[in-house]
């Protein structure tokens, strides 16, 4: 994303608070004209910062991970000491596999 001047953040601050604002609003607010506001806005579009009308905003991408996971769950039982007929036992779980750990290690 390209580098935003101080009026292209002030507009971008005011379409995140509100994205279906109007050109002559934003205008109004910051007391320049509507078509001053255009050419801000299609600035602020060509530097990446939003996708287009409607004002969709552009955010950094996110990491994807391909690669094998597993999940394992352990399940067993210990013998019923008191005789209660509900003995007692354990269950585990722990995750892996390379997509797991590439994953746990891309974390910032």
């Amino acid at each position: 994303m390209g580098q935003l001047t101080e009026r292209e953040k002030e507009i971008l601050s005011l379409l995140r608070q509100d994205p279906m604002i109007s050109q002559e609003e934003l205008a109004n607010r910051l007391n320049i004209s509507r078509s001053a506001t255009a050419v801000h806005i299609s600035n602020i579009i060509k530097k990446g910062a939003i996708l287009g009308r409607g004002y969709v905003f552009g955010e950094d991408p996110g990491i994807v991970v391909v690669g094998t996971t597993e999940l394992t769950i352990a399940a067993s039982t210990m013998e019923d000491p008191l005789d209660t007929g509900l003995p007692e036992g354990s269950i585990t779980v722990s995750c892996g596999g390379a997509g797991f750990h590439l994953a746990g290690d891309s974390q910032p």
